[in-house]
């Protein structure tokens, strides 16, 4: 239709075509205008299969899309800088509207923008690292940026120098990502690990930490003291799978219930400290495991009871001390009570021959009044 209307063709045309079989290829159609031959203007067509590179163009542009949505999901933003210029910023990405409230023209129009709302603290540093770049080409600097509602969040450069062949420095090249959450879980793991290492220190009872093939991966001051050892130093040279033969199957079951139910709750058993001296202690401890279920190692507590285990025998000897001297004073009764019952019957017996005597001189008294009294 061009060609009739006399316009002027492009020098190629891209579209799509049809196959026979239904396919769908693109071609590029390139034409080229011929001089008249016998009076007729000719042109001459040579079209090219171009389905393949219109597939990777669709590829790429799906890519960059990607991208895009990825890039404006993540607090960041890609710059560059000029190094012969007090590291002005040239071009920063729109990202950074997202990131810090302000819009990238901001940043790329004033030199003196960005540093200004630097943390006070974290100013003079932050520089001095950032500057570095010429020396290190590779630089990575954190520090605290006020955004535009006025609060401060923390920040991730990561900076790299770009050099020409004559090795002077053209470009620098960053990365600018908000790493504020990952700052606050850091101080919080942080909060965390003081306040479970005060509580491990200064806990009453011991804490600790085994393998499963007994060696002491970690345990508190007050298993150390309780095992008489020094420190926790010597304690981890300890195996509890190498204890003294009448421990060893206490610690079998101890190992068998943590990989059958997990756990174990009071398990009383017995140790020896370093001295050699047998401790009586009661146990809790729980099995941590992996993502497969396999046993990494123990935690647990340990409570001392040789002192309680002490007191229980001594008061078991005094009960039975005790019950011995009921039952000698028992026998020493019943002997008692033998002798009262044999006097009782010879007292009874004499009341009752005193009795009869009495009664015998009483009759013989009667009997001299009669013959008194006759004569």
């Amino acid at each position: 239709e061009m060609r009739k209307a006399g316009e002027l063709l492009p020098p190629f045309v891209e579209m799509p075509i049809t196959r026979k079989d239904g396919a769908v290829r693109w071609i590029e159609n390139r034409t080229s205008i011929i001089n008249k031959v016998h009076g007729e203007r000719v042109s001459m067509s040579q079209m090219l299969d171009i389905t393949e590179r219109k597939e990777a163009e669709r590829e790429l542009i799906e890519t960059l899309q990607r991208q895009d949505l990825v890039l404006n999901a993540v607090p960041l933003a890609f710059y560059t800088a000029d190094p012969n210029n007090d590291m002005a910023t040239t071009w920063i990405s729109e990202q950074v509207e997202g990131l810090i409230g302000f819009k990238a023209e901001v940043l790329t129009t004033s030199n003196t923008f960005w540093r200004s709302r630097i943390h006070p603290n974290d100013r003079e540093q932050t520089l001095i690292n950032y500057n570095s770049v010429l020396e290190k080409t590779n630089v990575t600097t954190e520090y605290r940026w006020q955004v535009s509602d006025g609060s401060y969040r923390w920040f991730q450069d990561k900076i790299t120098l770009i050099k020409d062949r004559e090795n002077k420095p053209v470009q620098v090249v960053g990365l600018w990502m908000d790493i504020t959450e990952r700052i606050e879980s850091e101080e919080s793991l942080r909060q965390s690990e003081e306040r479970f290492r005060g509580m491990f220190e200064n806990a009453g009872i011991g804490m600790y930490r085994t393998s499963v093939d007994g060696k002491v991966l970690m345990a508190n001051p007050a298993i150390v003291r309780m095992l008489g050892y020094e420190s926790f130093n010597q304690l981890e040279k300890l195996n509890l799978n190498d204890q003294a033969n009448d421990q060893i199957a206490s610690r079998k079951e101890f190992i068998q219930q943590m990989r059958e139910r997990g756990y174990v709750t009071g398990q009383e058993s017995v140790l020896t400290s370093k001295s050699g001296q047998k401790l009586y202690i009661r146990e809790s401890a729980k099995a941590i495991t992996n993502e497969h279920g396999d046993v990494l190692y123990f935690e647990g507590t340990l409570e001392d009871l040789t002192d309680r285990k002490r007191a229980e025998d001594e008061l078991e000897e005094y009960r039975m001390h005790l019950e011995e001297l009921v039952k000698a004073r028992t026998s020493e009764l019943e002997a008692k009570n033998l002798e009262l019952e044999r006097l009782n019957s010879l007292f009874v017996g004499r009341e009752f021959r005193i009795k009869e005597l009495r009664e015998h001189v009483k009759e013989l008294e009667q009997l001299m009044q009669i013959r008194n009294t006759k004569a």
